[in-house]
């Protein structure tokens, strides 16, 4: 894993000793809330429930108390080479300390059965979030990466990571299908525990490099499934954790799969949309979906994850598999050395019956409640 630290001073510079302190807290302020959860800063400002979500909304929010924009990518090379790739800025605003990124880079290369992973932090100024369109970077001597909406609706992103055992990637992506607000009104609520923004462009069509270790960069096609989310803080909680499935089929239709599970009640909740070829969408609710994991795997953190899902939602006479490529795609987020955060996220391939009809498909899948 590589890490790398970038805080931009706006105070004045009085001391070394004032300048760490900075760190340290910016450092907690973010690391923390945005993946162990166990936070709630007064100060934020989550945006309004405004129903519909709009493609405003995937602007960053002024003062929200957690959002994101996630990329997870299906490419394949001329030589019929299999990857996956993951790209994900969460962005939290922290009170006095001002606004600051976490950047979350996966690589998944099917032949050599390799898993590539960086993540990084970047405070941002408050001006970089006015733009009529996102676009957010990061140029150090050790990083640069560039996610940026353009014009004509399509997004751009470039990765590269000045290590030579971390791929880097330029990647153009244009929406096959339209955005979809998630749960119908773009607003989500997860058992007793919050309410969050969630829009998808769940079809992408994408032209990638990627570079291996200074090699000549691999031309890939394939496909992006694009989530932004918002009003986030208000669900991850101490107690809750989460299982998400991101499905590109075959046949041109997307399935999203999203379980949330809370310890104080012990009770699970699994929600979902299907989104048909014309972006015509269903929405499915915890009577629609059965849900289950098997074949578990001990990751080197010690944790047990599940190496093969099942599902039927009877509704719409469907049954499928979900199993990852292989099995080492554990990421494990450390604080000072020690890790604070262990969960799973990569790419699976998918086999699915409707209607009597075998559908092939690919896959994301994260998961944040092991065995």
């Amino acid at each position: 894993m590589v890490y790398n630290f970038v805080i931009k001073n706006s105070l004045p510079n009085h001391s070394f000793m004032l300048k760490k302190l900075k760190f340290v807290i910016f450092f907690l302020g973010l690391c923390l809330p945005i993946i162990s959860c166990f936070y709630s800063y007064k100060g934020t400002k989550d945006a309004n429930y405004r129903a519909p979500a709009t493609a405003k909304d995937l602007l960053p929010h002024h003062k929200n108390s957690l959002e994101w924009w996630y990329f997870s990518s299906h490419l394949n090379d001329t030589a019929g080479n299999k990857y996956g790739v993951m790209f994900t800025v969460f962005k939290k605003y922290i009170p006095i300390m001002g606004h600051g990124l976490m950047i979350n880079y996966t690589v998944t290369n099917e032949k050599t059965k390799t898993f590539y992973k960086w993540h990084g932090f970047k405070a941002i100024k408050k001006n970089k979030l006015k733009d009529s369109l996102f676009n957010l970077s990061q140029k150090t001597k050790k990083v640069k990466w560039v996610m940026q909406h353009l014009p004509n609706q399509q997004m751009v992103l470039n990765v590269n990571i000045k290590n030579k055992k971390i791929p880097a990637l330029q990647a153009t992506l244009t929406p096959i299908k339209k955005l979809i607000a998630e749960a119908d009104s773009g607003y989500m609520q997860y058992q007793n525990m919050g309410k969050a923004g969630y829009l998808s462009y769940t079809r992408m069509a994408t032209t990638a490099k990627l570079i291996f270790n200074k090699n000549p960069p691999i031309a890939c096609q394939g496909n992006t499934w694009f989530d932004k989310q918002w009003n986030c803080g208000s669900i991850v909680k101490k107690h809750a954790s989460w299982n998400w499935l991101g499905i590109q089929l075959a046949n041109g239709e997307e399935l999203m799969l999203f379980s949330t599970y809370n310890k104080k009640t012990k009770t699970t909740q699994t929600q979902g949309t299907i989104i048909l070829q014309n972006s015509n969408t269903i929405y499915l609710n915890n009577n629609h979906i059965l849900l289950a994991p098997s074949q578990y795997y001990k990751a080197p953190s010690g944790r047990m994850y599940p190496t093969l899902w099942a599902f039927n939602i009877p509704s719409q006479n469907i049954t499928a598999t979900v199993k990852p490529l292989f099995n080492n795609h554990e990421l494990s987020l450390k604080l000072f050395g020690k890790s604070f955060m262990n969960y799973w996220e990569g790419k699976c391939e998918v086999n699915l019956i409707k209607n009597g009809v075998a559908i092939k498909g690919e896959a994301f899948l994260e998961m944040t409640n092991p065995k």
